[in-house]
């Protein structure tokens, strides 16, 4: 038979708050059993966790394709963008030149 954790058992052996057990109940991360209010644990799935075979490969991220536009059209994109966000723009040269007005 499985030995089973309490939530505070967990707690102590993955050295983590109560939210986050639940935190990591809602998303799969875990999984445990309900007895009324209560919650138990699988030790040997908790441990699998700790020891990393349990876990499933992690996904490379993609790579954002980088989009190639008219200059014109980059700088309406920007200039509206930067209205939006109430911030100024400044665009420069690899070494540094200005490419934009650096007005407001």
């Amino acid at each position: 038979m499985a030995e089973l954790l309490t939530t505070n058992q967990l707690q102590d052996l993955l050295q983590i708050d109560r939210t986050t057990v639940y935190r990591m109940l809602k998303d799969g991360r875990l999984t445990g059993v309900k007895g009324g209010s209560r919650r138990r644990f699988d030790r040997s799935r908790v441990e699998a966790i700790l020891n990393r075979r349990d876990r499933p490969a992690p996904q490379p991220h993609p790579v954002p394709r980088l989009v190639s536009c008219p200059q014109g059209a980059c700088k309406a994109i920007q200039k509206v963008l930067a209205e939006l966000a109430g911030v100024a723009t400044l665009t420069t040269a690899s070494t540094g030149e200005p490419l934009t007005d650096q007005k407001r």
